[in-house]
């Protein structure tokens, strides 16, 4: 504690040594959640630092958040078009269908969702763990949610079971193709 500088100890300060931890603002448990994550994209929320705002740099703007969509969708001729919505929102009510049949066809359905998923958990992974946020990983990881989440739809799961994980890594334009 110190002083007021004449010998007195008035107007007293603490000081506290504890280390400083991050918390979570929209989850009173302050702890992580998915359903922090949907707050965070899907109602307009608002608060000081503009949450929609940062929601859309996230997820759209940030360089690493790009790298990551151009390495799943970049190889598309409309892929620049899909990342131009206003907000998150808006990018999953207009994200278009994929002009193709197949196996790419649900993992196309399933991109968008796992995608901001797996960013959102990077992100934290990066505030509290102080984990890289590389790319490639990134995207590995995106691959293999695609992949674990076919099994929560019936029809999904019966069209995956010809297919094994490997292709979402050694062909992944070739199954990603918007072309009839």
């Amino acid at each position: 504690m110190f002083g007021n500088g004449n010998g007195t100890k008035g107007n007293l300060i603490s000081l506290n040594l504890d280390p400083d931890v991050w918390e979570w603002k929209w989850n009173k448990g302050k702890s992580f959640s998915v359903k922090s994550f949907y707050n965070i994209i899907l109602q307009n929320h608002k608060d000081n630092n503009n949450s929609m705002e940062m929601s859309s740099h996230l997820f759209l703007e940030c360089p690493v958040s790009l790298q990551v969509w151009q390495a799943l969708i970049g190889h598309l001729a409309r892929a620049n078009s899909i990342l131009t919505a206003q907000d998150v929102k808006a990018f999953l009510l207009n994200w278009p269908g994929l002009n193709s049949r197949g196996f790419g066809e649900i993992i196309w359905d399933i991109l968008p969702f796992s995608t901001l998923w797996v960013i959102w958990k990077c992100r934290n992974q990066a505030i509290f763990n102080e984990e890289l946020f590389i790319v490639a990983k990134i995207v590995r990881e995106i691959k293999c949610t695609v992949w674990a989440w076919m099994d929560v739809d019936g029809n999904y799961k019966n069209r995956k079971k010809d297919h094994t994980i490997a292709e979402l890594f050694s062909n992944w334009e070739g199954l990603i193709q918007d072309q009839w």
